[in-house]
């Protein structure tokens, strides 16, 4: 298991760090001098009963004891300097490969984890077997040569005697094997409830203000606590179940060193040992038994930190849900177009098809939008063509060529995106905005915010660009960062440009000016846009219909009217409620 371990850690990080290799090596150069001590030790009892003891043979064993001692110190020393900056090297390397990992995954794939789990196992997992590496590999390998040495010097002493000991040991390990399966069963658990508590307690302090507003302290207090009451009876029965093995265990190692007292007696009284040998015997014989506690309560922490390296493995082996698509990075497309066909996909974990058979042409340098009910899978589709998630079948072509080929790092930099959910990070508003184009000026900056209509109420805020917001820009009004959203996405300059609900919360004036600056993008540009406001598309070169996941209509607005289907009775709908009034009731109240 250990080699297993080691070996997964190998993986981990990428690479071997030569520290760790010779910090192991002092390790076990270090348990070499403490054998030598035991040696020392052993020579001057036997000068004892030979009587040959005398003063230079007390003060030699006294050099040698002293000298052991501080070589000891020193490769002691040396050693942990050098397992401790290998492993946290290695560890390092292996956090950067995770992060460059979930890095390539497709963004679709975050939205169907929780953030908590996953910052248990970037953090907790990790911190776990970043321990046990530090702490426990030294002292684990400097044990093993100590007691294979004086296994070595017990052989010496009485081979008879020496094999009681070792045939005892097998069975100290069959009881300790037994003790992990028992923690298997267990530790999943209490890593599994870990996370969830830990996605509850993040899911409880992001969602406060909506809790305060509804009244739902006490709903979301009750699920909060239930998930931490079950990381605490997952942690309890950890501890407690496999608590009687370790205890037999310790039994066994303690009984298998009587069994070896009584043993040794009962040859020294049947004159077949002499008592300095059988005092060896078991001044040893203990030695070997308290290493071998060691051992196993290292073991026991293997078994548990074996388990988040797993956890760690399935998660950089993550590919049933979508690939990242390592394609050729040569191919750039002539044209800007965007041809769709047969496109089917079912989100993870679901068995109703979010898109099915789904075939359009979203021409080049034009508006494209996409309408439809809640539900109705726009923006499934448009998240689709940002790669976001890996279609079931069918092909998207990006000009001539099929996005599979595509490498994804030429995607990323040709496609911009406003998502429906606005992400903004406790930086400036000019760094959140410079996120689209690291390469921009600062004039480019605040021309993007121009456009979006970001710039106005941008420069009333108390330090205008350089306006420190807080987490996810809660200071800003829904609208505002909706548009600060859009401003980063005109930064990037990309030749494609997808909004999904971009302008929800912005008010009519600003989204009409907004809805006029995608006009002029679009000479250039292809624009993708998913709108519920039907007013705002009408000029849209090709308006898509989407119900139930099919793609029922397409065509303009006035093809689409002419056609009487779904999109001529949300047209009707939406006409008929401008024409709402609030009137009096008889009762006074407004209808």
């Amino acid at each position: 298991m250990l080699i297993k371990f080691i070996r997964a850690g190998y993986q981990l990080a990428g690479y071997q760090d030569r520290r760790l290799t010779k910090g192991l090596s002092l390790a076990a150069l270090d348990g070499c001098l403490l054998t030598v001590s035991y040696f020392i030790v052993a020579q001057l009892i036997l000068s004892v009963f030979n009587t040959t003891i005398s003063l230079p043979i007390i003060l030699l064993s006294a050099v040698g004891l002293l000298s052991c001692l501080l070589g000891r110190i020193y490769l002691s020393n040396l050693a942990l300097s050098h397992v401790f900056g290998g492993t946290y090297a290695m560890m390092a390397e292996a956090r950067i490969r995770i992060i460059n990992h979930l890095h390539a995954l497709p963004l679709g794939w975050f939205s169907a984890k929780r953030t908590g789990d996953l910052s248990v196992r970037l953090t907790s997992d990790l911190e776990l077997i970043e321990w046990l590496w530090s702490h426990f590999l030294a002292v684990f390998t400097s044990t093993i040569f100590t007691m294979l040495l004086i296994l070595a010097l017990l052989c010496w002493i009485d081979l008879f005697l020496a094999l009681l000991v070792i045939i005892t040991i097998p069975f100290s390990f069959w009881v300790m094997s037994l003790t992990q399966r028992v923690i298997s069963r267990y530790d999943e658990k209490m890593l599994d409830t870990a996370s969830n508590a830990q996605a509850e307690l993040y899911d409880y302090i992001q969602g406060i203000n909506v809790i305060r507003c509804f009244g739902q302290f006490g709903t979301a207090w009750k699920r909060l606590s239930n998930a931490l009451f079950q990381q605490y009876q997952a942690q309890l029965v950890l501890e407690t179940k496999p608590s009687a093995l370790v205890a037999l265990f310790g039994f066994v190692s303690e009984f298998s060193f009587l069994l070896l007292l009584v043993s040794g007696g009962y040859l020294l009284f049947q004159e077949r040992l002499d008592i300095q040998h059988f005092i060896l015997l078991n001044f040893f014989s203990l030695i070997v038994y308290r290493q071998l506690q060691t051992l196993g309560d290292g073991l026991i922490k293997l078994r548990f930190s074996s388990r988040a390296m797993e956890r760690i493995k399935k998660l950089l082996s993550e590919t049933s849900v979508a690939t990242y698509n390592d394609g050729n990075a040569s191919i750039i497309p002539s044209s800007n177009e965007i041809t769709i066909k047969q496109l089917s996909f079912t989100y993870p974990e679901q068995s109703c098809p979010a898109l099915q058979n789904i075939d359009c042409h979203i021409h080049a340098n034009a508006i494209t939008a996409i309408v439809g009910p809640s539900g109705s899978g726009k923006s499934t589709l448009l998240q689709l063509i940002a790669q976001m998630w890996t279609p079931d079948s069918g092909q998207i072509l990006w000009g001539e060529y099929d996005t599979k080929i595509i490498a994804s790092e030429i995607l990323d930099r040709n496609i911009a995106m406003v998502f429906q959910d606005v992400v903004l990070f406790s930086a400036s508003v000019f760094d959140n905005i410079l996120i689209g184009n690291q390469n921009a000026t600062a004039e480019e900056v605040i021309q993007a915010a121009k456009l979006a209509q970001a710039d106005e109420f941008i420069q009333k805020l108390p330090d205008g660009y350089q306006t420190i917001l807080g987490d996810n820009g809660y200071s800003l009004s829904g609208g505002e960062r909706q548009r600060l959203s859009i401003a980063r996405a005109l930064l990037k300059k990309a030749p494609i440009i997808l909004l999904d609900e971009a302008t929800a919360s912005v008010d009519a004036s600003t989204e009409v000016a907004i809805h006029r600056v995608l006009e002029n993008l679009s000479q250039h540009c292809t624009v993708v846009v998913v709108a519920h406001r039907l007013n705002t598309i009408q000029k849209a070169q090709k308006i898509l219909v989407m119900h139930a996941g099919c793609l029922l209509e397409q065509g303009d607005h006035d093809t689409l009217l002419r056609q009487n289907g779904l999109y001529a009775q949300l047209w009707q709908r939406q006409q008929q409620s401008l024409s709402w009034q609030l009137t009096p009731n008889k009762q006074g109240m407004t209808t």
